[in-house]
């Protein structure tokens, strides 16, 4: 999952070579970054990239040898004094090029060995020892790209004179945020070591004898060198200041870390087997793991937040995200801000998004003993509405992303990641992608409405459902909705689309998962019973009937946003009625002070067939509260033309969810 670094290729035409063209324009390269210099820093990030030398090698468009047949087109210095410079200029002819680059940069020739992505790749010699002093450990960056931008079409050449190049981190981050819960001592952080006390050490490091570590260019995956069971971070220097629980907010635990590594991918079948001891006021405390397997990715962030008490050091969250290092990169990671189950794409455009975690990555929302992480060997487009045209390339087993393009048409479809080749094995994850031209989080292309309700909770609505193209009603139901049985990620699709393939009584989680596009049919629940939270994680470890809901790992909507919860006076359409709105148009619209925008009478999918039912005549809403016995009902927003009401829905029916932004 890599972190995104941008810099800007600048190409001005000269005169021509004689020497090697005749009537051919060579272009030279000149370099200049699209970031501003901050502070530096240990981390790269756009904060402090023109701090950084980097080195490039330049092939032809194949990457099997050096363009133009120039050996000078190898281990190139790109540095900035005062602007970006490269040691040797690169000519550009009508010939197509490719570009490999590495950070930090290094001058000895025996250090990047290799030409492109031949059978002997272009790789880096790394130095990742196993003891090191926290502020020495080096981030390692790659690049491998031969079009002007990531996602691209333009071939690199003569012809087209801008370039972005996009750097991605080839380790992985594993943090710490460490709170204190009656510990009076002063929290001075000294040292951090990880342990792994499987039969075979895992944590690969630099060579001991004879096998050199190395990070291959192309791609960013590291090999070769030794292994050892133990890592050791020293010089911390970092005192635990935090007196409570800081919560699960990536942004805000980002900048709370007390301590890190980065790490060298590693996958381990026994997470038990792993151990942390900390030194904390001279004292070594120790913390383990909860059973499961673990795969720390390269690009990811691994925060695990820690409570200490006067014995103890114990685990009591984790959060995964796209390494970033601060909030303003959010923007740049994969194309997208966050991690979701749903990824709006703007037609014509594309984005890049990770594919080897689940949802928003959030553990404590997973349960039933399914693994946040897992490892795609391959992507696949399971729908798409018509007139919608979405088209998957350029998927990394390496980096675990896939790029996803959208042509000119809107709609919806859903990909999926496999656990075999070529689409075969289990689906392990699927994703929705919504392909508009709306962004609820851009004012100026994504309208959304502000609401107060009648116990002075504000709740900001997006002004469609999810998955609409329109915010009117047409009798081509697909534009106004897509339908959910309660809990599930995956989206079915409105009524000019096929009906969803039925599968009769209850299932399981991972059955569910396994086959996002099954209609599970039941009169009343369509899951076994489980302790899994589905769309209503609990807050303040508060139980989530007695607080608003927070964003888990099923959650349908795109980042930021999030199914509503409707707890007593915290619902947030408590105030809507018939008597201050309007039914118009097939559905109801509500003006000041209860503006929430247009719902359509969509119907809903009925719970023992999967058949669109009361199109028209009727529109429920999902909210995350379950009632009843056993979870079998789930309150929704009912509208007809006479009622507006918030009763209960079994479970197994496909309902619309209107978004709102989470807070």
């Amino acid at each position: 999952m890599p972190k995104i670094i941008y810099v800007l290729f600048v190409l001005l035409v000269f005169s021509c070579r004689k020497e090697h063209y005749e009537n051919v324009s060579l272009v030279p390269m000149n370099i200049l970054p699209s970031i501003s210099v901050k502070t530096t820093k240990t981390l790269i990030d756009e904060s402090n990239i023109n701090s950084q030398q980097i080195g490039l090698q330049i092939t032809n468009s194949a990457g099997n040898e050096f363009y133009d047949n120039q050996t000078s087109y190898n281990n190139i210095l790109l540095s900035n004094t005062g602007s970006w410079t490269l040691a040797t200029t690169v000519y550009l002819s009508n010939s197509s090029a490719k570009i490999f680059a590495y950070s930090p940069y290094s001058s000895n020739s025996g250090d990047l060995t290799g030409v492109g992505s031949s059978d002997t790749p272009v790789a880096r010699l790394l130095n990742i020892p196993s003891n090191q002093p926290m502020a020495n450990q080096v981030d390692y960056l790659w690049a491998a790209q031969d079009k002007t931008t990531y996602d691209g079409l333009a071939n690199i050449n003569n012809s087209n004179a801008n370039i972005t190049l996009k750097m991605n981190h080839s380790l992985a981050q594993v943090a710490f945020v460490i709170y204190k819960d009656n510990y009076n001592g002063e929290g001075r952080l000294s040292q951090i070591k990880i342990i792994d006390n499987s039969i075979e050490p895992s944590f690969r490091i630099s060579k001991i004898i004879n096998n050199d570590l190395i990070m291959n260019l192309p791609d960013g995956l590291i090999s070769g060198g030794e292994t050892t069971s133990t890592l050791t971070v020293t010089e911390i220097n970092n005192t635990i200041n935090l007196t409570s629980d800081p919560g699960d907010e990536p942004s805000v635990l980002k900048g709370l870390k007390n301590g890190y590594f980065l790490i060298a991918p590693v996958s381990i079948m026994d997470q038990t087997k792993l151990e942390f001891i900390f030194t904390i006021d001279d004292k070594e405390y120790s913390a383990s793991i909860v059973p499961g397997s673990l795969n720390w990715q390269k690009g990811n962030q691994y925060i695990f937040k820690l409570k200490l008490d006067v014995t103890a050091l114990s685990i009591t969250g984790l959060t995964v995200t796209p390494w970033l290092s601060s909030d303003s990169e959010l923007s740049t990671d994969y194309g997208v801000n966050k991690l979701a189950n749903c990824y709006i794409v703007e037609p014509e455009t594309s984005i890049v998004i990770p594919v080897g975690i689940k949802g928003n990555g959030n553990p404590l929302t997973i349960e039933d003993g399914i693994e946040v992480n897992h490892v795609a060997e391959s992507m696949g487009i399971l729908w798409q509405t018509p007139g919608t045209s979405v088209s998957l390339s350029d998927f990394s087993p390496s980096s675990q992303t896939v790029k996803v393009s959208a042509a000119s048409g809107k709609g919806n479809a859903l990909i999926a990641a496999y656990s075999g080749p070529g689409q075969t094995g289990d689906i392990l994850w699927s994703w929705h992608i919504w392909v508009t031209d709306y962004n609820p989080d851009n004012q100026t292309n994504g309208t959304t409405y502000t609401f107060t309700n009648d116990s002075s909770i504000t709740y900001t609505f997006m002004d469609r459902n999810l998955g609409a193209l329109s915010t009117t009603f047409t009798d081509t139901t697909d534009q106004n909705a897509l339908y959910y049985q309660f809990g599930r990620k995956d989206p079915f699709p409105g009524g000019n689309y096929s009906l969803p393939t039925p599968v009769a009584g209850q299932q399981s989680v991972s059955y569910s998962i396994k086959n996002p596009i099954l209609f599970i049919t039941s009169p009343l629940r369509w899951f076994s019973f489980s302790s899994v939270q589905w769309w209503r994680g609990a807050r303040n470890n508060l139980p989530p009937d007695l607080y608003p809901g927070r964003k888990t790992i099923y959650d349908p909507c795109p980042a930021g946003w999030r199914v509503p919860s409707s707890i007593r006076k915290s619902s947030p359409w408590l105030g809507l009625s018939i008597s201050n709105g309007i039914w118009k148009d097939n559905g109801w619209t509500w003006s000041t002070p209860h503006n929430v925008g247009f719902y359509p009478a969509a119907g809903y999918r009925k719970e023992t067939t999967g058949i669109l039912t009361a199109v028209k005549s009727e529109g429920r809403y999902w909210t995350s509260l379950n009632i009843g016995v056993m979870y079998h009902f789930y309150l929704c927003l009912a509208l007809t033309s006479t009622n507006v009401t918030t009763p209960a829905s079994p479970s197994a029916r496909g309902l619309p969810i209107r978004c709102v932004r989470e807070n």
